[in-house]
Protein backbone atom coordinates (compact mmCIF):
# COMPACT_ATOMS: atom_id res chain seq x y z
CA UNK A 1 0.00 0.00 0.00
CA UNK A 2 2.66 2.62 0.94
CA UNK A 3 4.80 1.51 -2.23
CA UNK A 4 1.91 2.76 -4.35
CA UNK A 5 3.27 6.03 -5.33
CA UNK A 6 -0.14 7.22 -5.99
CA UNK A 7 -1.79 6.38 -2.37
CA UNK A 8 1.39 7.69 -0.93
CA UNK A 9 1.14 11.16 -2.47
CA UNK A 10 -2.67 11.37 -2.05
CA UNK A 11 -1.63 10.45 1.90
CA UNK A 12 1.25 12.81 2.30
CA UNK A 13 0.41 15.72 -0.08
CA UNK A 14 -3.22 16.03 -0.34
CA UNK A 15 -3.92 14.59 2.89
CA UNK A 16 -1.37 16.07 4.20
CA UNK A 17 -0.63 13.32 6.77
CA UNK A 18 2.66 12.74 8.48
CA UNK A 19 5.01 9.83 8.04
CA UNK A 20 4.37 9.19 11.88
CA UNK A 21 0.54 8.67 11.12
CA UNK A 22 0.61 7.05 7.71
CA UNK A 23 2.78 4.24 9.53
CA UNK A 24 0.16 4.11 12.20
CA UNK A 25 -2.15 3.19 9.54
CA UNK A 26 0.03 0.55 7.36
CA UNK A 27 2.09 -0.89 10.67
CA UNK A 28 5.43 0.40 9.25
CA UNK A 29 7.93 2.88 10.98
CA UNK A 30 7.90 6.57 9.81
CA UNK A 31 11.74 6.00 8.74
CA UNK A 32 10.39 3.64 5.99
CA UNK A 33 7.36 6.01 5.18
CA UNK A 34 10.28 8.92 4.82
CA UNK A 35 12.79 6.13 2.54
CA UNK A 36 9.96 5.87 0.57
CA UNK A 37 8.68 9.08 0.00
CA UNK A 38 12.00 9.45 -1.22
CA UNK A 39 12.62 6.60 -3.68
CA UNK A 40 9.29 7.13 -5.06
CA UNK A 41 10.49 10.80 -5.67
CA UNK A 42 7.60 12.52 -3.94
CA UNK A 43 8.96 15.62 -1.78
CA UNK A 44 9.66 15.90 1.73
CA UNK A 45 8.72 18.40 3.76
CA UNK A 46 11.24 20.29 5.79
CA UNK A 47 11.21 21.13 9.67
CA UNK A 48 9.08 24.76 9.21
CA UNK A 49 6.42 23.07 6.47
CA UNK A 50 5.96 20.16 8.91
CA UNK A 51 5.11 22.53 11.47
CA UNK A 52 2.81 24.47 9.49
CA UNK A 53 1.17 21.42 8.88
CA UNK A 54 0.70 19.77 12.28
CA UNK A 55 -0.39 23.11 14.07
CA UNK A 56 -1.95 24.71 10.96
CA UNK A 57 -1.02 28.29 11.99
CA UNK A 58 1.37 30.21 9.47
CA UNK A 59 1.74 33.16 11.69
CA UNK A 60 3.29 31.73 14.64
CA UNK A 61 6.93 31.58 14.53
CA UNK A 62 9.33 28.64 14.16
CA UNK A 63 10.31 28.78 17.75
CA UNK A 64 6.78 29.60 19.54
CA UNK A 65 5.49 26.33 17.56
CA UNK A 66 8.61 24.03 18.83
CA UNK A 67 7.79 25.56 22.37
CA UNK A 68 4.13 24.42 22.28
CA UNK A 69 5.47 21.00 21.05
CA UNK A 70 7.79 20.50 23.75
CA UNK A 71 5.06 21.59 26.49
CA UNK A 72 2.57 19.75 25.00
CA UNK A 73 5.12 16.99 25.77
CA UNK A 74 5.27 15.21 22.35
CA UNK A 75 8.71 15.19 22.56
CA UNK A 76 9.85 13.15 25.21
CA UNK A 77 8.01 11.48 28.07
CA UNK A 78 7.63 13.22 31.87
CA UNK A 79 9.29 10.88 34.52
CA UNK A 80 7.56 11.43 38.29
CA UNK A 81 10.42 13.35 40.18
CA UNK A 82 11.18 11.56 43.70
CA UNK A 83 9.40 13.24 46.55
CA UNK A 84 11.96 15.76 48.53
CA UNK A 85 11.76 15.58 52.26
CA UNK A 86 11.45 19.36 53.79
CA UNK A 87 12.26 19.67 57.21
CA UNK A 88 11.36 23.31 57.43
CA UNK A 89 8.09 23.52 57.97
CA UNK A 90 8.56 20.25 60.57
CA UNK A 91 9.90 22.50 63.39
CA UNK A 92 6.94 22.43 65.89
CA UNK A 93 5.05 19.15 64.97
CA UNK A 94 5.65 17.23 68.32
CA UNK A 95 8.71 14.92 67.96
CA UNK A 96 11.04 15.68 70.58
CA UNK A 97 8.93 18.84 72.14
CA UNK A 98 10.08 18.92 75.85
Amino acid sequence: MYKDRDWLYEQYVTNKKSTTEIAKMVGVSHKTISRWLIKLEIGTRDTQAALDVKYGNNQKSRIQKAIEYYVKGESFTTRKSKPTLNWKGDRNNGIGAQ
